[in-house]
C-alpha cells in the first residue's frame, strides 16, 4: 500500500532561497503563506492579481566596525587551531541541541487590554479651546466656558474609554474565531499558522495538508556537507587535535542532524496546533551530483503526539528517538556506513504525487523523478 500522504486540495508548495511559500485554494482566489508574508491572489486565464496582507519584517542592517589604530598582533597557529576547534564544537553542539529546544504549547490568544486614556491631555485640549473662544477681559464668561470644557473632557474620556473597550472586545472576538478554526484543525488555518511558525526555522518546512487531526509536513534538510569533516579532541598527551571523522561517524552525525530537523518540525507543529494528534512528514534534500540537480525524498515518517510527549528532549538521541517513536518509517541506507539514499518512489505512489506539488524552480531544481532501483553488484 505504501506510505500515505495527503495534501489539502489545491495546495502548492514553492521552495525558494528565502524560504517556503505555500499556496492554498483555486486560482480564482488563492491564499499564500510563508516567505514574503501572507497575501491573496486572484486570476482567470493568463492574468493574475496579487495583494499582500502583511508587511515584510524589517531588515536589520549592520555597519562594519572601524579598523583599530593599533592593530592586534597576528594570531599564531595555536590560536587559529583553538578558534577552529571552538567553531567545530559549536557546530556539533548545534546539531545535538536541536532536540533540546523547549517548545511551549500555544494557548488561546488574548487581546491586549485597552490603553488607558489620559484625562489630563483631553482636559487641557478642551480648556485651551475654551480660552480661544473667550476673552480674558470677561472673566465670568471664561470661567463658565472652562467649566463646560471640563464636562466635555469627561465626556471625551468616557467615549474614548468605551471605544477602546469595544475595540478590545472586537479584537478578542476575531481572535476567538481564529482560535476556534485552529482548534477545529481547519486546513487553511493550520497551514497558514504553521507557515508563520516555521518561518524562522533553520530548515525550510511547511504544512501541506490536514486530514482530521493529522497534519502532513515537508521539510527541506541540508546536505551531508552541513556536517564538519573534523572533530576537536585531545591526544593522549592532552594536546588539542582536530581529528578527521570516519565515514561511518560522519554519516551518524548527519543522520542525527536530519532526524533532529524532522523531530523539531513535528514537535513545533504539535506545539503550535494543540489539537493535532498525529503528523506525517517527508524530508527532502537537493541531489549532490548529476547534470540535473533536483530534490530527492530522503525519509518519510509518521508520529503521534502521545509518543513524542513521553520523550525527555533534554537527553534524547535524535536517531534513536526517530526509530523508537515513529509509527511508520521509510528510509533507505547503503554500504557499511549506512549512508542515506533517496527513497524509491515507485513503491510509494502517494509520496510521488505529493512531491509533484512542490516547485523547486527558484533553487534550480525540479521535482523528483522515478529512478530505477539499484542493481545488486555482479559476483
Amino acid at each position: 500500500m505504501g506510505f500515505y500522504f495527503r495534501l489539502a486540495p489545491g495546495v502548492k508548495l514553492r521552495v525558494t532561497s528565502r524560504g517556503v511559500r505555500t499556496s492554498v485554494g483555486p486560482r480564482l482566489a488563492r491564499v499564500h503563506f510563508g516567505a514574503g508574508g501572507t497575501g491573496i491572489s486572484t486570476g482567470a486565464g493568463p492574468v493574475s492579481y496579487y495583494a499582500g496582507l502583511s508587511h515584510r519584517r524589517p531588515t536589520t542592517l549592520y555597519r562594519s566596525a572601524t579598523t583599530a589604530v593599533n592593530a592586534a598582533p597576528a594570531p599564531t597557529a595555536t590560536d587559529l587551531k583553538r578558534a577552529e576547534a571552538a567553531r567545530l564544537e559549536t557546530e556539533f553542539r548545534s546539531i545535538a541541541g536541536l532536540n533540546q529546544v523547549i517548545l511551549h504549547p500555544a494557548r488561546r490568544p488574548m487581546a491586549p487590554p485597552p490603553t488607558p486614556q489620559d484625562y489630563g491631555i483631553l482636559r487641557t485640549a478642551r480648556r485651551a479651546e475654551a480660552k480661544r473662544k473667550t476673552s480674558v477681559f470677561n472673566p465670568s464668561a471664561r470661567q463658565h466656558a472652562l467649566g463646560q470644557a471640563d464636562v466635555l473632557a469627561q465626556n471625551d474620556y468616557a467615549k474614548a474609554t468605551s471605544a477602546a473597550v469595544e475595540q478590545m472586545y472586537a479584537q478578542q472576538a476575531e481572535l476567538d474565531r481564529w482560535w476556534a478554526t485552529l482548534d477545529a484543525c481547519d486546513p487553511e488555518t493550520v497551514i497558514g499558522t504553521l507557515a508563520a511558525a516555521f518561518e524562522d526555522n533553520e530548515a525550510f518546512a511547511s504544512a501541506v495538508g490536514v486530514r482530521g487531526t493529522e497534519v502532513s509536513l515537508v521539510v527541506v534538510v541540508p546536505s551531508p556537507n552541513a556536517v564538519p569533516e573534523r572533530h576537536p579532541t585531545l591526544t593522549a598527551a592532552g594536546n588539542l587535535s582536530l581529528r578527521k571523522l570516519s565515514k561511518t561517524d560522519r554519516t551518524a552525525v548527519y543522520k542525527s542532524l536530519i532526524c533532529g530537523h524532522i523531530l523539531l518540525t513535528v514537535r513545533e507543529a504539535f506545539a503550535v496546533v494543540p489539537r493535532l494528534a498525529a503528523a506525517r512528514i517527508i524530508a527532502v534534500r537537493m541531489a549532490e551530483t548529476g547534470p540535473d540537480p533536483r530534490m530527492h525524498p530522503l525519509l518519510a515518517a509518521a508520529f503521534t503526539r502521545t509518543a513524542l510527549e513521553a520523550v525527555d528532549w533534554q537527553t534524547a538521541d535524535a536517531t534513536a528517538t526517530m526509530n523508537d517513536c515513529s509509527e511508520e518509517l521509510i528510509i533507505s541506507e547503503k554500504g557499511a556506513a549506512k549512508e542515506l539514499q533517496p527513497i524509491d518512489l515507485r513503491a510509494e505512489p502517494e509520496l510521488a504525487q505529493a512531491l509533484q506539488s512542490i516547485d523547486f524552480g527558484d533553487l534550480g531544481t525540479s521535482a523528483p523523478r522515478l529512478s530505477p532501483p539499484e542493481r545488486p553488484p555482479l559476483p
